[in-house]
């Protein structure tokens, strides 16, 4: 039962009254590492904030840190206790008013990290496309959603010439109806590349079946 209920507690979230609005700016500080990663999440997953350098220039504040225990003083939990977390708070600067809070079990090293600022930015995404961001969304009819596998996985993903992380990716909204060339890369593979069309509104999964290289070691090929 105190397991069940650790778990439960690993993911808390909290939305404010107002809704994020669609482009606001947003600072994300060191955060003992995690700075790297939460603006590598916010890119790849599209999330329609524009991050800053500057935090008197910023609306919003990423704020966070990575604990060897639950962050949040819970009645069903002692001090000390749980698994590894990082825990996740999205405040407005002017207020310190916390609009999205998330506690996640990460286990240890960068993996377990990584997927942590990825649910944030994922949700954040979600919470302002589905609130302050809908109507821009509807109106200019700029969003796809497509999401990127391959065989194997952890292989380098490219779209258009930007780098988008590495596979499997989380559902991207960010890109828009049209021609994308899509390239997929690992050690010891051919390099992959496709032409794709997506359709405004479209849900779509694109698959990389990567072959091995001569010799072993990778190689650069283009289209068949």
């Amino acid at each position: 039962m105190k397991q069940i209920l650790l778990f439960a507690a690993a993911v808390l979230a909290v939305w404010g009254q107002e809704p994020v609005r669609y482009g606001v700016r947003v600072y994300i500080p060191p955060m003992d590492g995690l700075w790297s990663q939460a603006r590598t999440a916010f890119r790849i997953i599209g999330v329609p904030m524009e991050v800053v350098w500057n935090r008197d220039a910023a609306e919003y504040e990423l704020d966070g840190e990575a604990t060897g225990r639950i962050g949040l003083r819970l009645p069903f939990v002692e001090r000390g206790a749980g698994p590894e977390v990082v825990n996740l708070r999205l405040k407005k600067v002017s207020t310190g008013e916390v609009v999205l809070a998330k506690t996640f079990a990460a286990g240890k090293g960068k993996p377990g990290k990584r997927r942590a600022v990825e649910g944030f930015a994922t949700e954040l995404e979600r919470r302002i496309r589905e609130g302050g961001a809908r109507r821009v969304i509807e109106t200019t009819a700029v969003v796809t959603g497509v999401r990127f596998t391959s065989q194997p996985g952890s292989a380098e993903l490219e779209v258009d010439g930007v780098y988008f992380g590495v596979t499997p990716t989380a559902e991207l909204t960010r890109l828009k109806p049209g021609t994308h060339v899509i390239v997929v890369k690992k050690s010891g593979y051919q390099r992959w590349e496709r032409t794709v069309e997506l359709a405004a509104g479209e849900t779509r999964l694109v698959n990389a079946e990567l072959e091995k290289a001569a010799g072993g070691t990778s190689r650069i090929s283009g289209l068949d």
